[in-house]
């Protein structure tokens, strides 16, 4: 693989960030355990159109990458 040195992403963060989720391991991906949102508060965010999604019938996928773009956009950090 072509990682930078200390990078502390595995192959399989890597994959798992170029390709569509589930809810469920869209939070496993981009949370630690210790401090990961519920699947309720996802499904609030994607209602708000906070985070963006693909619907394919009833079924509903997150790009990680797109994801974790559209929470920093958000972020509110004071300087």
């Amino acid at each position: 693989m072509n990682e930078s040195p200390g990078s502390e992403s595995t192959g399989a963060d890597v994959a798992s960030e170029q390709q569509y989720v589930n809810g469920e391991k869209l939070l496993e991906i981009l949370f630690p355990p210790d401090c990961r949102p519920t699947v309720r508060w996802l499904q609030d965010q994607r209602a708000a159109r906070r985070i963006p999604f693909v619907k394919i019938g009833r079924l509903v996928f997150f790009s990680p990458a797109q994801v974790r773009k559209a929470l920093e956009n958000r972020a509110n950090f004071k300087e």
